[in-house]
């Protein structure tokens, strides 16, 4: 009876949920029960309508422009574009050696992005290479907060999840905990128990 003046964008997201579930063209009716003229928006501009994404292969990409970057979070991304097995050692050597003159030039946390390069290798299946490297090149690394090293601290809380499941569970533990996600919310995303996310909370916000 009264004009939404978000109509146009709530028809959107039911347009996308149906769109999903049926794969057919749909089209749009609002019947308003006002007694004066409607002003409801019912068109989107141009530059509002989803029309598709843009797609980035990240294994595609140049690792050597990557690193050319003076952002610390692209520099990062080196490590998941196209490397070969026998040079990786070298590119991660790279990887971190930027990382850490960039930290020292710049005055950021050299902690924060060696980080995040160990999970970004976690995902190639790199850690024990970049963890070496790590220590050969005597960088500061929190071992005792990373989800590698939690696996064994917390091997047996988590019943139910499968061995093959197990990091990615408790990465997405950690990345939560960091990022001051609810426990509860946590519990949901990775449909562990929430008892168990507040034993590894508690645990976290220890170390």
């Amino acid at each position: 009876r009264k004009d939404d003046k978000n109509m146009v964008y709530r028809i959107g997201e039911y347009h996308s949920l149906l769109l999903n579930k049926y794969k057919l063209p749909i089209e749009h009716i609002v019947i308003y029960l006002g007694t004066s003229p409607s002003k409801m928006k019912n068109t989107l501009r141009k530059n509002e309508i989803y029309t598709g994404f843009m797609t980035i292969e990240l294994n595609k990409l140049n690792h050597q422009k990557l690193l050319t970057s003076q952002i610390p979070e692209i520099i990062i991304l080196a490590l998941l574009s196209q490397v070969k097995e026998n040079d990786l050692e070298r590119v991660l050597k790279l990887i971190i050696y930027k990382l850490k003159k960039l930290s020292k030039e710049n005055r950021i946390s050299e902690k924060k992005y060696i980080n995040q390069l160990m999970f970004l290798a976690r995902l190639r299946k790199f850690e024990d290479e970049a963890h070496k490297i790590i220590n050969d090149m005597n960088l500061e690394y929190e071992i005792e907060k990373d989800s590698f090293y939690l696996k064994g601290l917390y091997k047996g809380k988590i019943e139910g999840v499968k061995e093959g499941e197990y990091n990615a569970k408790l990465s997405i533990i950690q990345n939560c905990f960091d990022n001051g996600i609810e426990a509860s919310v946590t519990s949901k995303i990775t449909n562990i128990p929430i008892d168990k996310i507040e034993e590894i909370y508690l645990e976290l916000s220890k170390n």
